[in-house]
């Protein structure tokens, strides 16, 4: 997903610090979101940021040339600028006065970045990109814009990297038409499953599935459930899964969410991961469409 990102010049004037993050915090963040940034996106400055008061009274170029404390982040930032593209201060605020008329362009995606807290009025906050979270926020904000489902699963991985889904969802999805009236909800969905499943599972899965499936529907507003009959599941919700060792394994994605409401037919099945597939590390999507 290419997606262009304008560091905000005045966000890194330290004036717009916060007395409950410290520096230190903060420029760990700000270097994780540097750092998630694909090679296919873009990310502009002004020459103007130099001239921030970025911390103590110094001026960002000081700061980031001087030795002392931070070395290793002051490296990191020298050699990310290198591959930043600089523009016009002009140019910048001309991107701001865009996103803030809430036109969108889905072939030309534009997202800003911020140091410290800096907000601006009339820009949909999920366009201000602050924490590494707000990288897969935007993502997810323009995802909402592709076209079909097959553009959708090619833009997935950077949009839900907890999440692995199966080749065979390409055909199901086509079955949802016309694919703009799902999208937004398919991604609200992907969006709890992705950044709350695993950790409610290794939370409460000692307890039970029931109470894992509960705490991901009130944490993703989502409505979630299990199907219960083990040989019902084993004829009906098992998918073939690449093995990382080559080869298939078979599992079954039992679990569940429910589009649009409780009594919804259309559905997410999934598990919670398996250890011969991406390492146990991902969510596994075995099916997104009508309900098994």
């Amino acid at each position: 997903m290419n997606i262009n990102y304008y560091l905000l010049t005045k966000s890194f004037d330290e004036k717009f610090s916060t007395a409950d993050r410290s520096f230190e915090e903060k420029l760990a963040s700000f270097i994780d979101v540097i750092g998630e940034f694909t090679h296919e996106e873009v990310i502009y400055y002004s020459m103007e940021l130099f001239n921030q008061p970025i911390f103590n009274g110094k001026m960002f170029m000081e700061w980031l040339y001087s030795d002392g404390e931070f070395h290793d982040e002051k490296k990191f930032l020298q050699l990310k600028l290198r591959h930043m593209l600089d523009i016009d201060e002009n140019d910048i605020e001309t991107r701001v006065k865009e996103l803030q008329e809430n036109t969108y362009n889905p072939d030309i995606k534009n997202a800003l970045v911020s140091f410290f807290n800096y907000s601006i009025n009339d820009i949909n906050p999920h366009l201000i990109v602050s924490t590494k979270k707000g990288c897969y926020d935007v993502r997810r904000f323009y995802l909402r814009f592709v076209n079909d489902s097959s553009s959708f699963l090619e833009s997935y991985e950077v949009c839900f990297p907890q999440i692995y889904i199966n080749e065979r969802v390409n055909q199901t999805l086509k079955r949802m038409k016309p694919f703009r009236d799902y999208i937004e909800e398919v991604i609200l969905h992907l969006s709890a499953i992705n950044d709350y499943a695993k950790k409610l599972f290794n939370e409460y899965h000692n307890q039970s599935e029931n109470v894992v499936l509960r705490n991901l529907g009130i944490k993703g507003k989502i409505y979630c459930s299990i199907q219960g009959n083990p040989d019902y599941e084993k004829a009906n919700l098992s998918f073939n899964f690449p093995s990382d060792e080559g080869g298939l394994v078979l599992i079954t994605c039992a679990p569940h969410t429910k589009l649009f409401n409780k009594y919804s037919n259309e559905r997410i099945y999934f598990h919670w991961g398996h250890p011969e597939v991406k390492k146990g590390e991902k969510i596994l999507i075995g099916h997104i469409g009508d309900h098994l």
